[in-house]
């Protein structure tokens, strides 16, 4: 099994509590979402990025930029009262279990802070 030194985990959600789609917002011309992909990119390979969503639209813009979002999260996991390791326990096992690899840190890039 291989290691992986760093796993960036970005968790955008589609419904916030006061804020509809609050991750698709645009600051400027592009989204929190592809702000926080775009500054991952800087700090990362592709293939170290994994997008954790339960939007059809935010793993969309994960796709455009080739990174690693193999599925829509769980609705367990994306609810308002959701705990982000939750998400990043979730994301990790997923993570090294589909690239065959074990992760010795993780990065969580949160869009909307």
């Amino acid at each position: 099994m291989k290691t992986s030194d760093n796993l960036v985990i970005i968790p955008a959600r589609k419904n916030s509590q006061r804020i509809k789609d609050k991750n698709l917002l645009k600051l400027g011309k592009k989204s929190l979402v592809e702000i926080t992909v775009d500054f991952a990119l800087k700090i990362s390979d592709k293939n170290s990025i994994y997008l954790s969503t339960d939007s059809k639209k935010i793993r969309k813009i994960g796709e455009k930029y080739g990174i690693f979002c193999p599925s829509l999260r769980p609705s367990s996991l994306s609810k308002s009262n959701s705990k982000s390791v939750d998400v990043c326990l979730h994301a990790l096992k997923t993570f090294e279990s589909i690239k065959n690899c074990k992760v010795k840190n993780i990065i969580l890039l949160q869009p909307s802070s």
